[in-house]
């Protein structure tokens, strides 16, 4: 479903005149319906880490270098998908700025795992690296749309455009919004309204059966982490007492 028959559909069930175009389109409906499109899908892009949005990111370490750049449409890290596929040893990723400066500052100046804290727009991992190992991590993408033949944007250039994200969710998130901004839905009905109502629904479902659903682990491990654990490891570099 294009954007342009999101647009379409929402008009012709609140009773509005039905759009031809939206991109470039300089009727102040159009103009609303594409703007409000726009949001519903960042907001809702921003409450899951959808299937969609997942994708691949690696780079190379350098030796004695410590920083690496991000990709350019990296918008959420996903938890512990980071390892070294060289050493086939998990990257312990991400830490907090204070974890990121005991590390650089602790005795140990070298280990098995290493560990990545992300400021500035830039990974930073510490010990710092003395190999050319080859890290892979997933991230979710800022391009939550699509063009007509499937190519990741992250912006609507033409109404034949699409969602990455479930139209029919993202349908339903504009209509809500676009009876709001109309007055047509107060902030008192909000809560209450089927409109509401069917929409949270649609999208907690769309939650748990994303892709092939959410797993459940189960554990019997006590103490803590051991995926944490292991970037405190030291393999050589001892220090003397």
């Amino acid at each position: 479903m294009s954007v342009l028959s999101i647009a379409q559909n929402i008009a012709k069930e609140t009773g509005f005149a039905v759009p031809t175009s939206l991109v470039g389109n300089t009727d102040a409906l159009a103009i609303q319906l594409l703007f409000i499109i726009k949001r519903e899908t960042r907001a809702l892009s921003d409450r899951f880490i959808w299937q969609q949005l997942i994708t691949p990111g690696t780079f190379n370490f350098v030796n004695a270098q410590e920083t690496y750049d991000l990709p350019s449409d990296f918008k959420d890290y996903v938890p512990k998908t980071m390892w070294n596929y060289t050493s086939r040893r998990p990257i312990i990723a991400p830490i907090d700025s204070e974890s990121y400066e005991v590390q650089k500052n602790y005795l140990i100046t070298s280990g098995i795992d290493k560990m990545a804290f992300i400021y500035g727009n830039k990974i930073h991992i510490t010990p710092i690296p003395g190999s050319t190992d080859t890290i892979n991590y997933l991230y979710t993408t800022t391009k939550i749309y699509q063009s007509s033949v499937g190519v990741g944007q992250t912006d609507i250039v033409a109404d034949t455009d699409t969602t990455a994200i479930r139209e029919y969710i993202v349908e339903l998130g504009v209509k809500l919004r676009f009876l709001v901004a109309k007055g047509l839905l107060t902030s008192q009905e909000l809560g209450a309204s089927l409109e509401y109502n069917d929409y949270e629904n649609q999208v907690q479902k769309a939650i748990k059966t994303d892709g092939f659903g959410q797993s459940s682990p189960i554990t019997m491990r006590t103490g803590g982490s051991a995926y944490w654990k292991g970037a405190y490891t030291q393999d050589s570099n001892f220090p003397s007492v």
